[in-house]
Parts: structure tokens; C-alpha cells; sequence
């Protein structure tokens, strides 16, 4: 009967000690090496205001998760409150962890005390100690910020995911604290989701549910260590988690002065070039529009125009127009970026426009890329007429230089004349039509002298607005009286004709004549007719307001 007694008195004493444990500390290894994670829980049935000071070799604060939960003991439900965190030892040595204290009811309840003894590496795993990494096994809930890569180019993009994973489907989100860069970049936001919702994923052979939050196409426009810090949030539904991600780092390096083109504008990439022309047959004072397309993968929101080589007989009409064809995609924007160039055919002959350079920076094969687009020609099968060294002429075909003509045909051309009236009756008839065609040259020159002093008044100036208005008439005839008003007016503010001045000579002489305001709204209807003329999306400009604003501007600088 005495040892029974004994017995239960043991027993319950141990059962009193146990229950009386309110707070508890548990660490996943007392024997670490330098560098080594471990997993350090506490545990309270009182609160869940933990208070531990660790050592300060002890680098703490990573995969941090806190909560509740509840358990069952004899059929009672008690609910205890955790927090789990992993770290490592800076140091090795002998180092205390603990006592964990919790406050409650003003008093104040501890854990035990452990001593860790944490060993030395050698040399070999000592420079491996940047680059540890916790074990596969992944936590049950936890908080990631992907990065697609570590190492960019400037000018090259990095997509950014932030994703939660977890075992459970959380039911509520609150309290998030998204992450932050401390660079100077361009952030846009890639498909983002009306609403989130967890889908189920494997990770290293486990399965997980993952929710997520936010993603982002980054152009860092600083060189250097682009450090994107955590995010944090609070998962509610099977008892409150806090989640936080662990930090990162992308290293954005310079652009390689070495072997870097001249005409080299920032084009990061891979992309290709193409160029085309709206027509091969051109008379004088014709426009057309030659286009350069630049077609690929990369920072096309940043390219810029090509600087194009006109020959003789060619001169740009206006500056070029910028049509985006592009979207968004994880590698930057996928697509083109198409530039027209409005042409003016000066004289009618056989002209070919060279082929125009465009250089970009391949980050793949870590080297700059030159492409060249194809030759152009204009009047290419336009016969002229080529000096001889003797001082005659004869005329070719560029396409077709005489190579149809039979022997027979070459000796018929060749065969001299005998007959001496014909020979007479051909000079004469020849001598006349000169006459005549001189006759006929200085009257016409005389004409356009005087007309040449013609310079317009206002009525005529109302008149041309009121005709190019004329809402019976095409749109391209009333662009082309719209913009000839523009000229008569030129003409009328610079006292000549602004038809023989090109646009840039028209601005510079205009400087004097109006003032900055004016001048800039005379550029802007110049540019607006040739950008409804030349653009790709003529059918979805509101031309109605293209008249208005012709209207009311042109009547206020005349008025």
C-alpha cells in the first residue's frame, strides 16, 4: 500500500510539472557548425508576446511564422500560441538561448535555458558560408519574392513575382506590407488578377497551395546592387500566420563601352530590321513614306528613331512619326516599333535609297549586334539620259538597257540619211520648234515673275480656309488645300514664297515674324495633317477635330 502511494506521488508530480510548464523553448540542434541553420520554436498556452534575446553571433529574423492553435488534452481544449524562426551561428563557441519569457496577468512566466555549442568549418565550407541556404525541406507556410534573374544589363528587364505558399487555403488576407527598391526604376504591372486565389503546385515533391499576390516587369535605370526588400502579411483562417519573405539582390552592370557602335541609341534586346517604301514610282514634289521597322523582344518602349541617309534628288519632308505595335511580356516588350519618314521627291530620276543602320546589345551573347536594312530604289525602269565623253547624248533604260534591239534595228538607227531635202526640211522644222519653245519659255517665265510679288492677302487667306473646309470634298484634297493655306499664310507673315522654302527654313524666318506661341502652333497643324496623311491608323482620327483646330488657329493668327 506504501509503494502504491509512493507510486501515484510520482506520477503526479510529474503531471504537475509538465502542466505547469506555461512556456516552452525547443531548438532543432544544440550542435551546429558556423553557418548552419537551425529552427528555433516557442510555445505558450498564457500569450503569444514572446520576449528572447538571442546572442549576438546568432543572425535571426528569417522564415519567420507566428500563430495559434488548438489542442486536445482528456478531451479539453487548450489553445497555444507560437512563433517559429530559423538563423544560424556567425561564430563558433559555447552560447546560452533562453529563458523565453511571456508576460500575462502581470506576471511574468520562463522557459528553460539551453546552451548551444556551435562548432568550426574549414576553409572550404567557410567560403561557401555566403551562399547557404536552409534545407529543402520547405516550411508548411511561407513567403517568396521571385526574381527572374540575378545578374541584368541596364536597359534589360527582370520579372518580379510575389507568391505565398502554403499546406492550408487561407481564407483572408490583411495587414500587407509590400516590398520596396531602393533604385531609381521603371515598374509596370504584367496581368495583374481581379481577384487572388490559391492554386495548387508541387514544390520539391511536396504539394502546396500558391496565392499569388503581385507581378512586375522592372527596368532599373541605375547601375549597381538593385536590393528588393521583404514583404510581410497576415493569414487568417486556421489561426493568424505572419509571413515574410527573405530579401533579394539583382546586380545591374554597365553596358560595355568596348566595341560599342557609334550609332548605338540603347536598344537592348534582340530584334530585327526591316524597310519599305509606299511607292517605287515617284514624279517630282511627289511625297512618300519610307518606314523602318524594328521588330524583336526588348526595350522597345525606349527606342528611338534611326537617322536614315536620303541621296540627292530626296529631302525629309517632316519628322518622323512613332507607331507602337508592341506588349507586354516577362523578357520586356515583344513586338515592333515601326518609324515613317515622310520623303520629298525633288527631281524625277532613277534615285536609290541606302541601306540605314540600327545597333542594339544582345545580353545573351554579351556583345553588340549592327543589322542593316535593304536597298530602295525609286524610278528604278525610268529611262535618262547619260553624257557621252564627246559631249553627245544618248539615252538608256536602267532596267532594260537596250538589250531588246536586234542587230537590224541597231543598223537602221545607225544608216545615215542620203537624201539632202529631207536633211533641210528636218533643220528647218527643228529651228521653228526651237524658236517657238524659246518664245514660249520666256513668257511663262515672265508670268511666274509676277506672280512670284502675288503675295496673299487676308480675304484670300479666309477664302482658303473656308475651301479647305468644304465638307463635300475627300479628305486627302482637303488636307492638301489645308496645308497649301498653311503656306500662302507663311507667305503673307514672311512677304515671299514659302513653297520654295523647306519646313525648317519656313520655322527659322517665321521667328522673327511671330511669336513663340504662334510658331509653335503653326508646327503643330504641319505636323498633324502629315500625321493623318502618313499615320497607319487614319480611320480612327477624329478629323473633325483636326478641321476645328485648323479653323480656330489659323483664324486667330490672321485675325
Amino acid at each position: 500500500m506504501i509503494r502504491l502511494f509512493y507510486i501515484l506521488s510520482v506520477i503526479c508530480g510529474c503531471c504537475s510539472f509538465v502542466l505547469g510548464q506555461k512556456v516552452r523553448l525547443e531548438i532543432s540542434n544544440l550542435q551546429p557548425k558556423v553557418g548552419e541553420y537551425i529552427t528555433v520554436q516557442m510555445t505558450s498556452s498564457i500569450g503569444s508576446n514572446f520576449e528572447l534575446k538571442f546572442p549576438d553571433a546568432f543572425q535571426s529574423g528569417m522564415n519567420t511564422m507566428s500563430g495559434m492553435r488548438q489542442e486536445f488534452i482528456n478531451g479539453r481544449s487548450n489553445t497555444v500560441y507560437y512563433r517559429t524562426l530559423s538563423g544560424f551561428f556567425k561564430a563558433p563557441g559555447v552560447f546560452n538561448m533562453g529563458p523565453v519569457y511571456v508576460l500575462a496577468k502581470n506576471k511574468k512566466y520562463a522557459s528553460k535555458r539551453f546552451k548551444v555549442s556551435v562548432g568550426d568549418i574549414d576553409e572550404g565550407i567557410e567560403s561557401q558560408k555566403r551562399n547557404v541556404k536552409p534545407s529543402n525541406i520547405k516550411p508548411p507556410v511561407f513567403a517568396e519574392t521571385y526574381c527572374s534573374a540575378e545578374k541584368i544589363y541596364r536597359g534589360q528587364s527582370v520579372f518580379v513575382k510575389s507568391r505565398i505558399y502554403s499546406k492550408k487555403e487561407f481564407s483572408s488576407i490583411r495587414n500587407y506590407n509590400p516590398y520596396s527598391i531602393d533604385q531609381k526604376v521603371e515598374s509596370i504591372k504584367y496581368r495583374p488578377k481581379k481577384e487572388l486565389d490559391w492554386e495548387p503546385k508541387k514544390l520539391d515533391g511536396q504539394e502546396y497551395l500558391e496565392l499569388l499576390f503581385e507581378e512586375k516587369i522592372i527596368f532599373p535605370q541605375e547601375i549597381g546592387a538593385m536590393n528588393i526588400s521583404s514583404f510581410e502579411m497576415v493569414l487568417s483562417g486556421y489561426g493568424n500566420y505572419v509571413v515574410r519573405s527573405e530579401p533579394n539582390t539583382v546586380e545591374v552592370l554597365e553596358l560595355p563601352k568596348r566595341n560599342q557602335p557609334s550609332g548605338f541609341s540603347g536598344l537592348v534586346g534582340s530584334f530585327e530590321v526591316s524597310s519599305s517604301i509606299s511607292d517605287t514610282l515617284a514624279k517630282s514634289n511627289a511625297i512618300l513614306s519610307l518606314t523602318m521597322n524594328i521588330n524583336g523582344v526588348g526595350n522597345l518602349q525606349h527606342a528611338t528613331a534611326p537617322e536614315i541617309i536620303l541621296p540627292d534628288g530626296l529631302e525629309l519632308y517632316s519628322d518622323p512619326i512613332k507607331t507602337k505595335k508592341f506588349t507586354l511580356c516577362e523578357a520586356g516588350y515583344k513586338g515592333s516599333v515601326i518609324f515613317t519618314y515622310p520623303i520629298r521627291v525633288l527631281t524625277e530620276q532613277s534615285i536609290v535609297i541606302p541601306s540605314n543602320k540600327v545597333s542594339f546589345f544582345d545580353p545573351v551573347t554579351d556583345s553588340y549586334v549592327t543589322l542593316e536594312s535593304n536597298e530602295i530604289g525609286i524610278n528604278s525602269n525610268l529611262v535618262i539620259s547619260t553624257s557621252n565623253k564627246d559631249g553627245s547624248e544618248s539615252t538608256a533604260n536602267v532596267s532594260n538597257r537596250n538589250t531588246g534591239l536586234n542587230k537590224e534595228e541597231l543598223s537602221k538607227q545607225k544608216e545615215p540619211w542620203n537624201n539632202l531635202t529631207e536633211y533641210i526640211l528636218v533643220f528647218c522644222l527643228t529651228a521653228l520648234f526651237l524658236f517657238g519653245l524659246i518664245k514660249r519659255k520666256r513668257k511663262k517665265q515672265t508670268s511666274l515673275t509676277k506672280k512670284e510679288f502675288l503675295i496673299p492677302r487676308k480675304q484670300d487667306l479666309k477664302l482658303g480656309i473656308s475651301e479647305a473646309l468644304d465638307p463635300k470634298l475627300e479628305i486627302s484634297t482637303s488636307l492638301a488645300k489645308m496645308e497649301h493655306c498653311l503656306f500662302n499664310y507663311c507667305s503673307f507673315k514672311l512677304s515671299q514664297d514659302s513653297l520654295k522654302l523647306s519646313r525648317n527654313e519656313i520655322y527659322l524666318l517665321l521667328k522673327n515674324h511671330l511669336s513663340q506661341e504662334n510658331l509653335k502652333n503653326i508646327q503643330v497643324l504641319f505636323s498633324s495633317i502629315d500625321a493623318f496623311r502618313f499615320g497607319n491608323n487614319i480611320a480612327d482620327m477624329p478629323f473633325n477635330a483636326l478641321k476645328r483646330d485648323f479653323k480656330d488657329t489659323l483664324t486667330a493668327l490672321i485675325s
